[in-house]
């Protein structure tokens, strides 16, 4: 009877589930649905339907050389945009070296020069101008920003006189003129032919169209021989004649070449009586002009003692001599 109890008792409650029997496995699969039900990571905010998500730049962003250019574009054009390239190319050099040896802070640029001040009063007084060569700490700034020998311009503007001084001097001398006026296309153009100013002025001399056109030079739209360095040299002599009959004093006549008589008068008559000579009328000048003398000067010295401060010419990219045929222009033929 007792062997009976167990079996009647297991027939009547039924037989245990294996999982109530074990306890282990039922956390296990309890953990595993919990982690099947968890909910899942927010989604990031959707940007707005307007905007353009950013993406990292790669190396096909950057900008190509457009290969087709030259087979979209016809030859015409393709001048005109060099043309173009080559204009603001002269004008950012000439506004560089204008900015760098004509319009600058004299006195911040002698500021570690350590020359006696006796020898460059000496040297200048040695070269025995008609062109007055004073010497001031505004000089000796432009001295010793044109000597500089960390520069190339100097250099390089040196090398150049070799193939241009010849023609102007020859020019000078026969216009009745002090040939150390050759150093004034240096400080106009920095001996380039071809520089062209902001304002308009072009070649070595850097006339103006409407003065250059009043001594004598052809300026169209085919020709222009302000870039002619023989005429635009003979145009420039009769300019500064003319100056120096007028003013009686070489530093005013360059000041006048640079400025316009007009301006000149103006500083005259503002500094008043007795001002005779660039330096009185310093103050009243316009600022590009102030520095256009004491640039003269520093020129002047730097073509005549460049050795001393170890300067050498460049070689010139032009050859030292050429042959030239000119043709005359013929008579107009009458009307028959």
């Amino acid at each position: 009877m007792r062997k009976l109890l167990p079996l009647l008792l297991l027939f009547a409650f039924g037989v245990p589930q294996a999982a109530t029997l074990d306890k282990r496995p039922r956390k296990k699969r309890a953990k595993a649905q919990t982690a099947e039900t968890a909910p899942a990571a927010a989604p990031a905010p959707a940007a707005d339907a307007g905007a353009t998500a950013p993406r990292p730049e790669t190396a096909a962003d950057a900008p190509r050389y457009n290969d087709r250019l030259a087979v979209d574009l016809s030859p015409v054009q393709i001048d005109s945009l060099l043309a173009v390239w080559r204009e603001r190319q002269t004008l950012g050099a000439y506004e560089e070296f204008f900015s760098t040896y004509v319009g600058f802070d004299p006195a911040a640029a002698a500021a570690g020069d350590r020359t006696p001040d006796s020898v460059y009063v000496r040297r200048l007084r040695d070269l025995v101008s008609p062109v007055q060569l004073p010497y001031n700490y505004i000089v000796k700034g432009y001295i010793d920003r044109y000597t500089n020998v960390r520069s190339g311009t100097i250099s390089r503007i040196l090398g150049m006189s070799q193939y241009y001084f010849p023609l102007i001097e020859e020019e000078l001398i026969k216009a009745g003129l002090p040939v150390e006026l050759r150093a004034l296309p240096i400080i106009e153009s920095a001996l380039s032919p071809t520089a062209v100013s902001p304002m308009g002025a072009a070649g070595l001399w850097q006339f103006m169209p409407a003065t250059g056109k009043v001594y004598g030079l052809e300026v169209n739209s085919l020709v222009d021989e302000r870039c002619d360095p023989v005429l635009s040299t003979r145009a420039a002599c009769r300019y500064l004649k003319d100056l120096y009959t007028l003013y009686k004093d070489w530093t005013l006549a360059i000041a006048a070449y640079n400025c316009g008589p007009g301006n000149v008068n103006k500083a005259l008559a503002r500094a008043g009586d007795g001002s005779r000579t660039f330096w009185d009328i310093y103050d009243f000048l316009p600022r590009e002009t102030r520095g256009y003398v004491p640039a003269f000067i520093g020129a002047s010295y730097a073509y005549a003692y460049h050795k001393l401060h170890g300067i050498e010419f460049t070689e010139p990219p032009l050859p030292l001599a050429t042959d030239t045929i000119r043709v005359d222009r013929l008579p107009a033929q009458p009307a028959v």
